[in-house]
């Protein structure tokens, strides 16, 4: 049996229902626990107290479901680092995974400093299940100690309106926040609007160690009628989702696209600079709005082979 702090029980059911346990093999005597403060996350000045430079925990977040509309959801999961400075890379392994383990992998391995403004990664990936499936369980260990987080359709508090425009919205025509269509230009891909489904996809293509790699999206305002309002600024961001240890180096991992004709195709170029040779992911945020309001953003994920 595994023994849950108190406080972090707490925190649990103010942040999505993270669960912090001590490792079994430590017993009740191991490192002292983590504590959180709920301030952080609901105070008027989001807290500080919590963060560090490095050594502190990165707590997996789930985020909400979206109902698919055919007996299936897609289960929002994100993160928080409490991480000022520290980017820390987790492999797949007994150090973070996910349960049941036929969705273990899908996670990440990288994972970075506690952002500015809203103070934590949104929905970086979604797991699709069958409604009122078993939870699917996302772990991540640090100084013996278990992060959790339950991801289920079980609560319609969980529940997000839709997967790409708040439902009570932007029904007047006066516009509001819109996620954007994300299509992969280079290398090729799919494209994708929302949050929901596995996202946009490129790959895998073949890079080599100390020399860049060239990246390009198209990111489009979906055409709708009610919807449209003025034309939408969207906000590009690009990580290292997976991959060996090291960083990756993007000549611009910030990209913003000004609004212009509300259908207009607009280009988001840049290039990636890999550390070492490996399997990589990276991944592609578009957003329109901020992340706090729970939207509107689409992800796309690039896999690349890294040889010497």
């Amino acid at each position: 049996m595994r023994l849950r702090h108190p406080v972090l029980i707490l925190a649990a059911l103010l942040i999505a229902c993270p669960v912090m346990t001590p490792s079994p093999a430590l017993g009740q005597d191991a490192v002292t626990p983590f504590a959180f403060d709920p301030a952080f996350e609901f105070g008027p000045l989001m807290s500080m107290r919590n963060l560090r430079p490095s050594d502190m925990p990165v707590i997996p977040i789930f985020g909400g479901w979206i109902d698919n509309g055919n007996g299936t959801a897609d289960l929002c999961f994100g993160y928080k680092s409490l991480n000022l400075e520290e980017r820390r890379d987790v492999a797949h392994g007994p150090d973070n995974f996910i349960e049941p383990a036929r969705f273990d992998g899908v996670q990440p391995t990288f994972f970075l400093e506690v952002p500015p403004g809203w103070h934590r990664h949104y929905c970086v990936f979604a797991v699709n299940v069958p409604l009122g499936s078993e939870p699917v369980v996302w772990t991540l260990k640090h100084n013996g100690y278990d992060y959790a987080t339950p991801g289920h359709t079980g609560s319609i508090n969980y529940k997000l309106d839709n997967t790409w425009y708040p439902a009570d919205r932007g029904t007047g025509g006066e516009g509001g926040s819109i996620a954007p269509l994300v299509e992969f230009v280079e290398p090729a891909g799919s494209a994708h609007v929302g949050r929901a489904g596995s996202g946009a996809r490129a790959g895998p293509v073949t890079a080599r160690v100390g020399r860049p790699l060239t990246l390009s999206i198209a990111v489009t305002q979906p055409l709708i009628e009610a919807y449209m309002g003025e034309p939408k600024t969207f906000n590009v961001y690009w990580y290292k989702y997976q991959g060996p240890p090291g960083e990756v180096v993007f000549a611009e991992s910030t990209i913003r696209l000004e609004g212009g004709d509300a259908v207009e195709r607009k280009l988001a170029t840049t290039t990636a600079t890999f550390p070492a040779p490996g399997e990589y992911v990276l991944l592609v945020q578009a957003l329109n709005s901020s992340f706090p309001s729970q939207c509107c953003w689409t992800n796309g994920y690039v896999q690349v082979t890294v040889v010497e």
